[in-house]
């Protein structure tokens, strides 16, 4: 079999997974169960799993590349690290806990084809019930700026999940994601100060500000499942260090592109919020004992949104991927 390190695919999928060996199983299963296409290639970025995901992946999937990180460097470091590795021209990442089938993909590649301004595209997503979730975004915002969108004809760049045709975005969801390689070369990969959460965000805000766009495709779609690996863990120990952490990456990311005074107000709104999902959750506790839990959840999320940070950019490279040019990956990255 042709080394993949030495041709250039049209499109490279890359899943990035933390002990979940089940999740990844289930994404896999249905993504390669009737095999890879001969225009694409899919690889696994275990990102220090203490779990049988190495094993099971190697074991049941020979047809997936597997790059095994010795440390958990977090959802953007093992997405980069799929990245450098990877021979396509365009460049996919799914989420472990999402389901997508190859005709999708091909759309996305296709809609990226045919809209050369377009650095990223993203299916309609859809979660294990059915329902359709937001997808495209409109970037945070002061108060002046939320209600300049809301006045404004065409100001909102949130795409309502009932679009049929394709429609911009500010920034997409991170479940299904397919970027033109040209665009991340031209800005960079994510950014690994961000551990998970806002990883995204910011680099489609990165991306915006060198002139690219971001769309959503309707006619691709994808199921996804929703915080399975973080959030809505099923170990509430883990689900709130993830809620937590999801709060602080936003107080990174406002104090990485605002100015000190936007950046304060804006976490200023965030804090509001908490509180007041704090005081709702202290009311309740008064007659529901089981309250109580997520009063401390609260106060623990408004900490980690009023504790002084600083952002300190860690933006990996993409080089060019030539024909005949073996590809490599940063030091330490990974082993396969």
């Amino acid at each position: 079999m042709t080394d993949p390190g030495l041709r250039q695919c049209r499109l490279s999928v890359v899943i990035p997974t933390w002990n979940r060996a089940e999740l990844v199983a289930e994404a896999l299963a249905h993504l390669v169960g009737n095999g890879v296409p001969a225009w694409a290639e899919v690889i696994v970025v275990d990102d220090g799993s203490t779990d049988e995901t190495v094993e099971h992946v190697s074991r049941e999937f020979p047809s997936v590349r597997l790059l095994a990180r010795e440390v958990n460097g977090g959802f953007g470091a093992a997405v980069n690290t799929g990245f450098r590795a990877a021979c396509g021209r365009y460049l996919a990442t799914i989420n472990n806990d999402a389901k997508v089938s190859w005709s999708s993909l091909e759309t996305l590649v296709t809609f990226l084809d045919q809209t050369p301004v377009a650095a990223a595209a993203s299916p309609r997503i859809r979660n294990a019930e059915g329902r359709w979730q937001q997808t495209g975004f409109a970037f945070p915002q002061g108060p002046l700026g939320w209600l300049s969108a809301r006045v404004v004809p065409g100001g909102d760049r949130r795409v309502p999940t009932s679009d049929a045709a394709p429609a911009q975005a500010d920034y997409l969801r991170g479940a299904c994601l397919v970027f033109r390689r040209k665009s991340l070369e031209d800005v960079g990969l994510f950014d690994e100060q961000f551990f998970m959460f806002a990883e995204e965000l910011d680099l489609f805000r990165r991306l915006a500000h060198a002139g690219w766009a971001a769309w959503v495709v309707p006619e691709a779609v994808a199921e996804h499942l929703g915080g399975k690996s973080s959030r809505g863990h099923e170990d509430l120990s883990i689900s709130s260090r993830f809620r937590r952490m999801s709060y602080r990456s936003m107080s990174l990311y406002y104090r990485k592109h605002h100015a000190w005074p936007m950046a304060v107000l804006l976490r200023g709104i965030l804090a509001t919020r908490i509180t007041g999902r704090l005081l709702r959750s202290l009311l309740l506790s008064i007659g529901t004992p089981a309250e109580r839990w997520w009063v401390w959840e609260h106060a623990g999320c408004l900490l980690s949104v009023l504790r002084p940070c600083t952002s300190k950019p860690r933006e990996g490279r993409l080089a060019p991927a030539s024909p005949g040019s073996p590809r490599t990956t940063a030091p330490g990255d990974a082993r396969s």
